[in-house]
């Protein structure tokens, strides 16, 4: 689920995600295609299923024209309770003011299932990421990461979700990431989504944001989210914020 990327994470992160970010996975239920609490960002996908989820946010600076960050996740599974996850990204006019399109960070990783439950999963992440250089300009850092995440059914209308992960990045430097979602069910298959993402200083600049995203279905496979994200803290003290619009789309 989700969370998300540049500059700190997709929800979609991932989530960035979302999850990027932000992160849950869909699944179906009748004719329409529904988030489902249970199947939030710490649940493996079935083999040969998944969830694809692209997001494209527009990021407005006090200081200068607004700018344009789009991210993407994707998760397949590969059954034993193994997951394939790819997160790439890119923005134009977010890191400095400009018109060229920019690679942000790049993450791939296995993430496998270590406990669950009816109500409550626990899945384990690792990983390989490529992010823009926070010394050097125009230079890129390499590194890994380990990431742990649990979700759980809190109601039959409420989920919650949140992970951490401990990176390592050229140069030996440590560094932090954290998702944090809450979903809430809504009539006609549509759901709000909270989320807390950001990093800690070390293989990327610190920084935390919040997103607030509505989320429904519009056919049978396909879901459209529509959001809002402010960044809350950054070492520049920068006033990043923008709409959010999502497909996400299950498989």
């Amino acid at each position: 689920m989700a969370r998300p990327a540049s500059q700190g994470r997709t929800p979609i992160a991932r989530l960035q995600h979302l999850g990027r970010l932000g992160r849950c996975l869909l699944a179906t239920s009748g004719v329409a295609l529904i988030p489902l609490p249970v199947a939030a960002g710490a649940w493996v996908p079935e083999r040969d299923r998944g969830v694809l989820i692209a997001n494209a946010v527009q990021v407005s600076v006090d200081d200068r024209d607004p700018g344009l960050s789009v991210e993407f996740y994707g998760e397949y599974g590969l059954g034993h309770g193994w997951a394939a996850v790819l997160a790439p990204s890119a923005s134009r006019g977010v890191r400095a003011a400009g018109i060229d399109w920019a690679s942000d960070e790049v993450l791939v990783g296995l993430r496998k299932q270590i406990w669950s439950g009816p109500d409550r999963a626990i899945s384990v992440q690792i990983g390989a990421f490529s992010t823009p250089s926070t010394r050097l300009a125009n230079r890129r850092d390499q590194g890994t990461e380990v990431r742990l995440s649990f979700g759980r059914n809190v109601t039959r209308k409420t989920w919650i979700d949140g992970e951490i992960a401990t990176r390592t990045c050229d140069g030996g430097r440590q560094g932090t990431r954290f998702d944090a979602a809450a979903g809430i069910k809504l009539a006609a298959d549509r759901q709000v989504i909270l989320k807390a993402f950001g990093d800690g200083d070390g293989c990327s600049k610190e920084i935390l944001r919040a997103q607030i995203s509505y989320l429904r279905p519009i056919s049978k496979r396909l879901s459209l989210e529509l959001g809002w994200r402010q960044t809350l803290s950054s070492p520049d003290n920068r006033a990043e914020r923008g709409f959010v619009v999502g497909v996400w789309h299950a498989f």
